[in-house]
């Protein structure tokens, strides 16, 4: 049986005891039912490490103790951020949720001139939480032990500032083919925009293209705006990252 990982908001030591909250707590006792004696697995978030615990006492909340911490090596070494335009909430989760087992290092959502329904500052911290809580779930699921970091911005140009020293491509119909636009490219911090339902406008295009976004082609078939930010990550992850 597969040992259960969880991902844990509370510094971590060897010999530490963690009373685990009401969610997790719920969870290992009466979804799982484990019982006292029984490992699991817990993360952080920000260390290359797991750290193996075992159940001491459970009743209303679960206590574990932590036994020993193992390198965890399941990060990439290529360095992805994807660039969301907002699109409908279910496909945000879809996207956060493949595109972190697939590896991607952090997420930028903002609201693009074809966004449906921007997201409103009321309703952020929220959306925040749920996005995170998406990306943390999908950790436990894959293995990383490293949380990709998520962010908002208000629109386009909010984004064109902070994507650093990355090699940056966007995803169009216009572009080179993908195995040809990376060919002899030597690539280790990457990266990718993409539009929401409707795609990006031509302005924001012509403005990403300013700020040194090369376009790429990711083949002849139309792609959901989720399947494409998959797609996309699987195959800079074939080419020049650890998959394959």
């Amino acid at each position: 049986m597969r040992t259960s990982r969880l991902f844990s908001p509370v510094e971590l030591l060897q010999g530490a005891i963690v009373q685990l909250d009401a969610k997790q707590s719920h969870y290992l006792s009466k979804v799982l039912r484990l019982k006292t004696g029984e490992k699991v697995i817990f993360f952080d978030g920000v260390s290359h490490f797991d750290y193996q615990a075992v159940i001491i006492e459970i009743g209303k909340k679960v206590s574990v103790e932590i036994e020993s911490k193992q390198p965890n090596h399941k990060e990439s070494p290529l360095d992805i951020a994807i660039y969301q335009a907002l699109s409908k909430s279910e496909h945000i989760d879809l996207t956060l949720q493949k595109c972190t087992e697939l590896g991607v290092n952090s997420f930028t959502i903002f609201n693009s001139e074809r966004t449906q329904n921007h997201l409103k500052s009321k309703v952020l911290e929220k959306k925040l939480k749920h996005w995170e809580s998406v990306i943390q779930s999908a950790c436990e699921q894959c293995g990383r032990s490293i949380t990709p970091k998520i962010k908002f911005s208000a629109n386009l140009n909010s984004v064109l500032e902070q994507t650093g020293t990355r090699q940056l491509y966007l995803l169009d119909f216009l572009g080179k083919p993908i195995q040809q636009a990376l060919k002899n490219e030597d690539l280790n911090s990457v990266g990718i925009l993409l539009g929401a339902e409707g795609g990006l406008s031509n302005s924001e295009i012509q403005l990403a293209e300013q700020s040194g976004f090369k376009k790429i082609y990711l083949g002849s078939r139309v792609l959901r705006t989720e399947t494409a930010a998959m797609t996309a990550t699987a195959l800079f992850q074939l080419l020049k990252g650890d998959l394959g």
